[in-house]
């Protein structure tokens, strides 16, 4: 109520005085009613009498933008941690352009959000990335937001404190459609599996009413691991160069290769600077083969996120080995400079930067992990079973030296077969169906969830 307030005064809106009391939610009903069979002192509770919020200091929070929420007729609310450069968020702003309708991106954790400028023009954005205020006043006035505007649909991708609020109040949002993308089982350093499928899936397995993920072997993977039925997970193909992400180059170049002490084979390492993209690895690789004195070199783009621990890049590089900085999208690299991606990846789920790579004609020497080998076979690139194993990739990369043509026939193969079922179209159809399903009726909705106010 005190948000309801505060926005009215936003808008130049003078609020009515309050009634004394008002009729309680069905869903708050319900669940007092289950809790008095443990506790008669609960008494009569179908009313209750308008309280004050003991959590002060969220007005002065409140954003034009969180206006435009609360007044919205039937919206639509993405759940993310922020908008950064990075694969999670590119799908993010895919389904973001899907949506159709007053749209909501609600931006939970930290981040600098380099890519919020990037969200559709009809999506509004909401940043409580900013809020320099402790994580419980900012979970309550998230919750207060979600309860005040009754979303028709929810889509969570990342959202730690979105994830905390469902395991708490799951019974807050009964009545809205509820749907989750995860990407990967992330890894401890001891490789167990750890991440947001471990630490939350099993306890809103019944919360969500779809799930979605970019890969056919992390599907398989959680139907498997949670005996999850079928119908209630999907596979999204992720779209190469879509009309508000464009990744194609004009043309992309043929990779003639003819490597010597001149013209090295070329190689690039383009992403994190963390544990999971092993970016040490990388290094160790071209770092032997140039020891060998075999001509190779190898520019690696990127920074560190997660761990800014893991891999500083070391001040005296042996000659061969660069970093060039951050970057923007894997098209906006001079990839004409290069004839390979090297993708040593401790885990993964569909990995963008793959699409990009594969469909500009970049043929990839990658692990075996996640849903790469969906993309990388024999035909396309080289694909290393053991993860962590130096010598495999090595051996791939003398293989190229001693038959160069085979960049160029891999290259033409990568491209054929990202064109294939990963147009902007088709995903648009996919994501659509998604969000498509049949909501609950408005006299359901009123039963069950709480009773949104008119004025």
């Amino acid at each position: 109520r005190r948000l309801l307030r505060v926005k009215q005064g936003i808008l130049g809106v003078q609020p009515p005085p309050p009634p004394s009391q008002e009729a309680a939610p069905g869903w708050a009903v319900g669940e007092l009613g289950r809790l008095k069979r443990f506790e008669p002192a609960l008494g009569r509770f179908e009313r209750f009498e308008r309280y004050e919020t003991t959590l002060k200091g969220v007005g002065r929070w409140i954003t034009p933008e969180m206006g435009r929420l609360l007044d919205a007729e039937s919206p639509a609310v993405v759940l993310l941690p922020w908008l950064e450069r990075g694969g999670a968020d590119l799908e993010a702003l895919h389904y973001l352009h899907v949506l159709e309708g007053p749209v909501f991106a609600i931006l939970t954790s930290e981040g600098e959000n380099r890519w919020k400028d990037k969200a559709p023009a009809g999506c509004t954005v909401i940043d409580l990335t900013t809020m320099e205020v402790e994580r419980p006043l900012k979970l309550a006035l998230l919750h207060r937001l979600l309860l005040e505007s009754r979303p028709r649909l929810i889509h969570t991708l990342n959202s730690k404190e979105a994830f905390d609020l469902f395991v708490a109040h799951p019974a807050s949002f009964e009545g809205m459609r509820k749907c989750a993308t995860f990407f990967c089982a992330d890894q401890t350093e001891s490789g167990s599996v750890t991440g947001y499928i471990v630490e939350y899936l099993p306890r809103l397995l019944g919360f969500f009413d779809r799930i979605s993920t970019d890969s056919a072997s992390f599907r398989s993977y959680l139907i498997e691991l949670y005996g999850l039925p079928e119908e209630r997970v999907e596979w999204h193909r992720m779209p190469f160069s879509p009309p508000h992400f464009p990744m194609q180059r004009a043309q992309a170049a043929p990779r003639r290769v003819q490597p010597s002490a001149q013209r090295p084979l070329r190689l690039l390492f383009a992403g994190r600077f963390d544990r999971q993209k092993r970016p040490d690895l990388a290094f160790e690789i071209v770092r032997g083969l140039i020891s060998e004195g075999l001509p190779v070199q190898l520019d690696m783009w990127g920074s560190a996120h997660l761990d800014p621990h893991y891999f500083p890049f070391p001040s005296s590089p042996p000659a061969g080995i660069r970093h060039r900085g951050p970057f923007d999208g894997l098209a906006g690299l001079p990839l004409e400079e290069y004839d390979l991606l090297l993708m040593p990846s401790k885990w993964e789920g569909m990995p963008n930067t793959l699409l990009e790579a594969m469909g500009n004609g970049l043929p990839v020497v990658a692990s075996a992990v996640g849903g790469v080998p969906e993309l990388v076979d024999e035909r396309t690139g080289w694909l290393i079973e053991a993860v962590d194993d130096v010598e495999a990739y090595r051996a791939a990369l003398r293989s190229i030296l001693s038959d160069p043509g085979v960049v160029e026939r891999k290259a033409r193969a990568a491209m054929a077969s990202v064109a294939e079922g990963r147009s902007w179209q088709e995903f648009r159809a996919q994501a659509q169906g998604f969000y498509a399903e049949r909501f609950p009726s408005a006299d359901s909705a009123a039963r069950s969830g709480p009773s949104r106010r008119s004025d």
